[in-house]
C-alpha cells in the first residue's frame, strides 16, 4: 500500500513523531516512546534508502515540532521578534534538529538493509545514538530530548549508571525495533527459534534492570548539607528594567532569605543579580553582612548567579557562579546558549532585530578546567542551566565531587514543556552519576534531587518559594563515571562494523566458498 501511495506511510511517521515527546515530561508516558520508535523502524523495514530519509525526516518535524516548542515563545514573548519572524526561527531550528533522524534512517536503509531483526534492532539503536552525539555536537550541539531521558521513570533507568543516557538511548531503541519485529510478523517467517531469541532478550534485559535496581555504586557518607533555594520569580526581562537593579534584587532576594541566613546554604539563582559584579560590591557587602555573624557558628555560604565582567572595559562578561562565606569563589559557565547567552556570527546578526540583543548576549565561555566549590566539608561540582544537558561536560568536570549544584533561569521557557524537560535532565545526571543535586532556578522547578534521580522536594512553579531541604555526600563513582562517551562511541562502532561484515559475508559468502576449495 505504502509503496503505491506514500501518503498514509508520511502521516504515519508524522503520527509516530508527534507520540515521543510524551514519553517525556510532563507527560512521562515512557511506552508511547517504544510505541513511537516501533513504527518507525516498521515503516523503515520495506523502505528505500530516500524514502527512510523522507519517513525519518517527517518523524522528527513533529517530534521536535512538540517536544521544543517552548524556542517559539523563547524567541517570540521574550525575545521581542514579530510573530512571522519567530514562527519562521523555529521552523528552521526543528528543520534542521529532523534532518538527523532522516540521515539516520537512510544510512540503515543503505548500509544495513537486512531482513534478520536482531541485526536491525542492533543497527537501528547504534545509527540512533549517532544521530543523538552528532545533534548534540554539531554548531556547539542541542543534547535536548535524548532518548534516554523518557526512560527516567522506566525500569530500564537502572542501566543508567553503568552506560548513562546515551547508552539508555541505545536500550530503548533497541528494544523498540525488537517489538517492531515481533508485532509486524518478522519473525513469524523465520524459524520459532528466533522469536524466542527476541523474547528472550527483551525479558532478560528487564530482568536485569530489576537486578541493578537494588545495587547502589555511590554511598552517602558524613555530615549532611541543608540548603534554602530562594525562589524570586522575577520575569527573565524584568529584573534588566528596575530603575534601581540593586534596591529591587534585596527586596525580592534578601527579603525571602531572611529566616534563612543560619542554614550551610542560601542559593539564589542564575543572574538573580542582573548587574555585573563590579557594579554590585554594595549589594554583595550587605549579604556578607548578613552572614558574617554565621561563620564561625554555622559557616554559612550564599551562592549567586550573577555576570562578571573579564576585563576594565565592561564589554564581555562570564556568565558566573559565586560564593560568598568564610571564602569567595567564582565558577565561569562553559557551554553557552548559542543566540540567548552569545550571538554566533555577531557582526552580521546584532541589531536586526530585537531578539539578536537581548540583555546579557555577550556572555564569554569559562576556562575548561575550574576547581569545585566547597561548602563546610562538601565538595560541590557547579554548572549553570544549559550546561546539565550535556552528559560528558558533566562527566569530566566531577573529579571527586561529592554533590552537584546548579542554577537556572528557566523563566525563559515560559509555562511550557521546557522547565519539566530541563529537570527531568537534571534527574538524569544525578541518576549517571549517582550524586545528588542541589538546584536552584528563578521561576521553578527549584528541587532537591537524590542520588538515584529521585525529586526528594520541588517548588511549585511561577512563585516566589523558598525550597529547604537537607541532602548527604556521596563518595564513589558509577561505571559511566568513568568509562563515559568513549565506552558509547566504541561500542556502537564496532557494532556497526560487526553487523557489516556479517551481512557483507552473508551476501558474498557463494562466491567465497569456490576461494576456500
Amino acid at each position: 500500500m505504502f509503496k503505491e501511495s506514500p501518503v498514509p506511510a508520511f502521516s504515519l511517521a508524522l503520527f509516530a513523531g508527534a507520540l515521543l515527546p510524551l514519553a517525556f515530561a510532563p507527560f512521562g508516558f515512557w511506552p508511547l516512546g517504544i510505541l513511537a520508535l516501533a513504527l518507525l523502524q516498521w515503516l523503515w523495514h520495506h523502505a528505500s534508502p530516500l524514502r527512510a530519509w523522507q519517513l525519518g525526516f517527517c518523524f522528527g518535524l513533529s517530534f521536535f515540532g512538540f517536544g521544543v516548542s517552548w524556542v517559539f515563545i523563547s524567541i517570540h514573548r521574550y525575545g521581542n521578534a514579530p510573530l512571522p519572524l519567530a514562527a519562521f526561527l523555529t521552523l528552521a531550528f526543528v528543520f534542521i534538529l529532523a534532518q538527523f533522524i532522516g540521515w539516520g534512517g537512510y544510512l540503515q536503509r543503505k548500509f544495513f538493509s537486512t531482513s534478520r531483526p536482531i541485526i536491525t534492532a542492533l543497527t537501528f539503536a547504534s545509527l540512533w545514538v549517532f544521530a543523538e552525539l552528532a545533534r548534540s555536537t554539531v554548531f556547539g550541539g542541542f543534547p535536548w530530548l535524548l532518548l534516554g531521558n523518557s526512560s527516567i521513570d522506566s525500569p530500564l533507568r537502572h542501566y543508567a549508571p553503568l552506560v548513562g543516557v546515551y547508552g539508555l538511548s541505545y536500550l530503548f531503541a533497541f528494544h523498540s525495533s525488537l517489538f517492531a519485529s515481533l508485532g509486524s510478523g518478522i519473525s513469524s517467517r523465520k524459524k520459532h527459534r528466533e522469536r524466542t531469541i527476541i523474547i528472550v532478550l527483551l525479558a532478560g534485559s528487564y530482568l536485569g534492570a530489576l537486578g541493578l535496581s537494588h545495587h547502589s555504586f555511590t554511598k552517602s557518607h558524613g555530615q549532611p548539607l541543608s540548603a534554602s533555594l530562594i525562589q524570586g520569580n522575577i520575569k527573565p526581562m524584568d529584573k534588566f528594567l528596575f530603575a534601581d537593579p540593586i534596591n529591587a534584587v534585596w527586596q525580592t532576594y534578601g527579603r525571602l532569605s531572611q529566616n534563612e541566613w543560619s542554614q550551610d546554604l542560601i542559593v539564589w539563582p542564575e543572574n538573580a543579580i542582573p548587574l555585573p559584579y563590579d557594579f554590585a560590591s554594595a549589594l554583595i557587602e550587605a549579604i556578607k553582612e548578613k552572614i558574617q555573624p554565621k561563620l564561625h557558628q554555622a559557616q554559612s555560604t550564599v551562592i549567586i548567579g550573577i555576570p562578571k565582567a573579564i576585563n576594565e572595559k565592561n564589554e564581555e562578561h562570564y556568565n558566573t557562579l559565586l560564593t560568598l562565606g568564610d571564602k569567595t569563589e567564582f565558577y565561569f559557565k562553559r557551554q553557552l546558549v548559542p543566540f540567548g547567552e552569545f550571538l554566533p556570527l555577531d557582526r552580521w546578526l546584532r541589531g536586526l532585530v530585537d531578539f539578536f540583543d537581548l540583555p546579557m548576549s555577550n556572555f564569554v565561555s569559562g576556562p575548561d578546567i575550574q576547581p569545585l566549590i566547597h561548602i563546610k566539608h562538601t565538595r560541590l561540582a557547579p554548572f549553570i542551566c544549559y550546561e546539565m544537558a550535556y552528559p560528558e561536560l558533566v562527566r569530566q568536570s566531577l573529579g571527586n565531587a561529592e554533590m552537584m549544584i546548579t542554577l537556572s533561569e528557566d523563566g525563559w521557557f515560559g509555562d511550557s514543556l521546557g522547565p519539566h524537560q530541563h529537570l527531568e535532565i537534571a534527574r538524569m545526571r544525578a541518576l549517571e552519576t549517582g550524586l545528588p543535586i542541589i538546584r536552584a532556578t528563578t521561576s521553578g522547578i527549584s528541587a532537591f534531587i537524590g542520588s538515584k534521580g529521585e525529586v526528594l522536594s520541588q517548588s511549585p512553579q511561577f512563585t516566589e518559594a523558598v525550597l529547604k531541604g537537607v541532602l548527604y555526600p556521596h563518595t564513589g563513582k558509577t561505571p559511566w563515571t568513568q568509562l563515559g562517551l568513549p565506552f558509547i562511541i566504541s561500542s556502537c562502532f564496532l557494532i556497526l562494523l560487526l553487523a557489516k561484515l556479517f551481512l557483507w559475508k552473508k551476501d558474498h559468502w557463494p562466491y567465497l566458498r569456490p576461494l576456500g576449495r
